[in-house]
């Protein structure tokens, strides 16, 4: 099988050694898909669980990996999450693997929880610490998503009891969200190390995958100096194997046994004059020399292999470095340029007796504009701030907005966001006017297609209850203050008449609401 990677071929020539079954990113480290961007879900959840609570799942999935010579062991969480950890007979080719299978039940959908249940599985299964089983976590969504499908690349790289367990259609994590459950098989290579049961940080280290973690807002300069520290460690116990392998006693020959008096043989026929001929032969083109000369031109190929990754080491360090004095540098410019526009804005102010920012919001404004992607046959979008000229002057981060007009209601521009699908809820979300970020969430399902009006200071849509829909009528806070005495199709319009509320109750008849208590007329 052809191997990606010159350190793969340093392993495999110490099967001596090789004992524990353990983590390897050594196939992570392939990730060359710079800038991958996850579209996780951002909107209202009905249930809401802690970090904790997330990562037990990873712990509740744990496998304590056994020694023997081929195992298929597996655990599961809820019917939502399984782990498959397989390894194949000694002797077999390619990668052994922990499967991590997000179930159709499952309901995650942010890839920071991927990362928080496998951060979980890893401290549990292979006693790592927190830091370094986030990295590994991080590193293996990358590798998962770059090599999503890619039966090839598998095939290439793992053992057979690891292939016959993927499906064509799941393996690896797609990028979406929406695509999670039921669909994922995300594949964890495992290799043996000497006598130790953790992941080879080594591995994972390639530039492909450093420059992709440099590619975070903070450079990844925590991650990358935890991976750093698992490097060395790791350099420093191959560097103590193979110091042993170079002192270590060549086996000692046999004695020779007391000559004695040979019995008289029948004289050589031709054919065994030819034989020794041959023999003799051999002897002279192969001398013992020359055998026992290769473990010594192994152990100095690995010995230079060693010392490249040291070098390799050292710039990394160098590297971790340039890029935190970088981020130093940075916070002091931004700090002296806050200093100085705080400067201005007084002189101006004083000045002028009007605050810039006023001025400048005055002469400057911006339209709130909703941008839509198709997904899984519904519209769901961000809202953003569009400047006259239609440059995009903010976005937020909420991406699952369904109110085609959002509405100035309470300093706030609010709208429908969120998916009818548990933990997932459908809500009334209120942003904020400058930066777009969520301020208020109201805690009533509402309809997602319901039309929202504002009349006298208070905000009128369809909302959901006990599996009906009524008319709810909702402070500035966004809290339900009333609703309806009778229900209304869900699908209904809203109509303002006078002091009264318009709302289709039947396919072919239309009820009035009072706005004061909602009640029908």
């Amino acid at each position: 099988m052809k191997r990606l990677h010159v350190l793969l071929g340093v392993l495999l020539v110490v099967p001596n050694l090789l004992g524990a079954v353990d983590i390897v990113e050594a196939e992570l480290e392939s990730v060359s898909d710079a800038q991958i961007e996850f579209i996780n879900y951002e909107g209202p959840h009905d249930k809401i669980e802690t970090i904790d609570q997330i990562k037990n799942i990873g712990a509740g999935l744990a496998i304590q990996p056994i020694e023997t010579e081929a195992a298929r062991e597996q655990a599961g969480y809820a019917q939502k999450y399984r782990i498959l950890h397989i390894v194949a007979p000694s002797g077999a080719e390619g990668y052994n693997a922990d499967l991590f299978i997000i179930e159709e039940n499952a309901q995650v959908d942010h890839i920071d929880n991927v990362r928080r249940i496998l951060s979980g599985y890893f401290e549990a299964s292979y006693s790592i610490s927190a830091e370094r089983a986030a990295a590994l976590a991080l590193f293996t969504t990358y590798y998962n998503a770059v090599y999503r499908g890619n039966m090839e690349f598998f095939r290439e790289n793992y053992s057979s009891p690891v292939i016959e367990a993927l499906d064509p259609q799941k393996v690896g994590i797609s990028r979406r969200y929406s695509e999670w459950p039921g669909s994922t098989q995300m594949v964890i290579p495992l290799t043996q190390l000497a006598g130790q049961d953790m992941p080879s940080a080594e591995s994972l280290s390639t530039d492909e995958v450093v420059e992709e973690v440099r590619t975070q807002e903070d450079r990844g300069v925590e991650e990358r100096k935890e991976v750093v520290e698992m490097r060395e460690e790791e350099l420093e116990e191959d560097r103590r194997q193979l110091e042993e392998e170079r002192t270590q006693e060549p086996d000692q020959a046999e004695p020779e046994a007391e000559p004695t008096e040979p019995e008289p043989e029948p004289g050589p026929g031709p054919e065994a004059a030819e034989t020794a001929e041959e023999r003799s032969t051999e002897t002279e083109a192969e001398p013992a020399a020359t055998v026992e000369d290769e473990p010594e031109d192994e152990i100095d190929q690995r010995e230079e292999e060693l010392a490249q990754r040291e070098r390799d080491i050292a710039e990394e360090r160098e590297s971790i470095a340039e890029d935190q004095q970088e981020l130093i540098e940075e916070e002091q410019r931004q700090e002296e340029r806050s200093a100085e526009e705080e400067a201005d804005q007084a002189e101006e102010t004083q000045a002028t007796g009007q605050p810039p920012a006023e001025a400048a919001q005055a002469s400057t404004p911006t339209l709130p504009f909703a941008l839509f992607r198709r997904q899984d046959n519904q519209l769901l979008g961000r809202l953003a701030l569009l400047e006259p000229n239609g440059q995009i002057a903010a976005r937020s981060t909420l991406n699952t907005i369904r109110t085609r007009e959002p509405v100035d209601f309470g300093e706030m521009y609010v709208a429908i966001a969120g998916e009818d699908n548990p933990p997932r809820a459908v809500r009334l979300v209120g942003l904020n006017q400058e930066n777009l970020e969520l301020e208020q969430q109201s805690e009533t399902d509402v309809y997602a297609e319901s039309p929202i009006l504002i009349i006298d200071g208070n905000l009128y849509c369809i909302i959901r209850d006990s599996g009906s829909h009524y008319i709810g009528k909702f402070n500035t806070q966004l809290q339900l203050q009333q609703q309806s005495d009778q229900p209304v199709l869900a699908y209904t319009w809203l109509q303002q008449s006078g002091d009264q509320l318009l709302a289709q109750n039947d396919v072919d008849s239309v009820q009035r609401f009072r706005t004061s208590d909602l009640k029908a007329e």
